[in-house]
């Protein structure tokens, strides 16, 4: 494979020396090297290719006005400065890899500069403050590879040296492989990305067949909260030319602050509709919350436990009504062809007819509410199965050849 450029973040302020052995292991490799200066207080000690002058330009300021900034306000105006900077670069070098080294601010500031990059692109992180509880913010929806180091990156003893030495051959490794297969959207075929959970694999594996049967790249995403987010993110960069949502619980576990809800300003269920593709809905395992333990309203409901650590809450009318309400006025705003395939025998594994979760009268009220407030022309489809049915997998996949028709 042919090599590439390497771009290293780094407060280079606190981390001098070890930002430039990192850069001669990488460069030892046969790649570029590109250091990013985050710093907010003082000059790099050692080269950097970017500067922290030339990143506050970039944010629209200058060192003098970021060193008299309370702290985290500094750290977000250099986040402001040094994305426009990594997206050009992203742009003009290919392949290439975004890597860093550091603490707990290190982390956080170059995870939330990486999430601002496509999907693909090689991203890692090596720190000191890995295993600690808000390093699960880093990750968020991206594919951000976190390397523990269970040291301080601070002086280059051998135990310093061992862990750069690893994080530089995978970064690098990253880099050379990258272009190995194509992100971009099959070109010989149409790509449909479907969600899925536990509640719902055996009406998604017929559809899925079905879909690769008749020609089309499907992609699957985990509706667990960052799977179903990331699908989002990557519709609105154009990956995909429809999208069959099985499992569209997004909506209910941030409209009731679910287990796996979305921040509350973050939008849901509305990518598909802005880019104008086809969609197919099916209401999987919308009847039932990821409610924390603790959650006051939801004590004492009917509860489904998918394992001991993951009890789901019924859902009850008027919550039900309210969920309804607001599909239909998010999806209302959709420019492309959509159709609602609704089963009337239980929405999941967890309530099929005859089981204690089995409520037709509380999910007729949210196909109902649905009727009620969408808009002319997109069909609600009411099914007489149960969504785990391979009767009901076929009629979605019946609905999608129809949505694909009248694009």
């Amino acid at each position: 494979m042919g090599k590439g450029t390497v771009i290293i973040l780094g407060i280079i302020e606190k981390r001098g020396e070890e930002v430039a052995f990192y850069r001669k292991c990488i460069e030892d490799k046969g790649h570029e090297v590109i250091v990013i200066d985050m710093s907010r207080e003082s000059d790099a000690p050692i080269k950097t290719e970017i500067t922290r002058q030339d990143v506050a330009r970039s944010a629209g300021t200058t060192v003098d006005e970021l060193k008299k900034l309370p702290r985290d306000e500094g750290q977000r105006v250099v986040r402001k400065g040094v994305i426009p900077i990594l997206k050009d670069l992203c742009e003009k070098k290919k392949p290439i890899g975004i890597t860093c080294l550091g603490g707990t601010t290190t982390g956080l500031m170059a995870s939330m500069v990486m999430r601002e990059l496509p999907y693909g692109v090689p991203k890692l992180i090596l720190s000191s403050s890995a295993g600690v509880q808000v390093a699960m913010r880093w990750w968020d929806i991206m594919d951000i590879n976190i390397m523990q180091a269970p040291v301080h990156l601070v002086g280059l003893n051998n135990l310093v040296k061992s862990l750069i030495v690893r994080a530089a051959a995978g970064i690098c490794g990253m880099v050379e492989d990258s272009l190995v297969i194509d992100l971009n959207p099959a070109k010989d075929r149409q790509t449909v990305a479907i969600t899925l959970n536990g509640m719902v694999e055996k009406c998604v594996a017929v559809v899925r067949q079905d879909l690769d049967d008749l020609g089309y790249e499907t992609v699957v995403f985990h509706a667990q909260g960052i799977g179903d987010r990331a699908m989002e993110k990557l519709i609105m960069e154009g990956r995909f030319s429809a999208v069959v949502d099985v499992c569209p619980r997004r909506v209910s576990e941030q409209l009731y602050e679910g287990r796996t809800g979305s921040p509350k300003g973050e939008a849901v269920f509305e990518a598909a509709g802005k880019m104008g593709i086809p969609q197919v809905i099916a209401p999987g395992g919308l009847n039932f919350l990821g409610a924390p333990l603790e959650n006051p309203q939801f004590q004492g409901r009917k509860k489904f436990w998918m394992d001991e650590a993951r009890p789901l809450s019924r859902f009850n009318k008027e919550e039900t009504v309210r969920i309804g309400e607001v599909m239909a006025e998010k999806v209302n705003k959709s420019t492309g062809p959509v159709k609602f395939v609704i089963p009337l025998k239980g929405w999941s594994s967890a309530d099929p007819v005859g089981s204690d979760l089995y409520e037709p009268e509380t999910d007729g009220a949210f196909t109902a509410a649905l009727k009620k407030d969408l808009k002319p022309g997109i069909e609600v489809r009411e099914i007489d199965a149960w969504l785990e049915e391979p009767q009901f997998a076929k009629e979605i996949v019946k609905a999608f050849n129809e949505v694909m028709k009248s694009k």
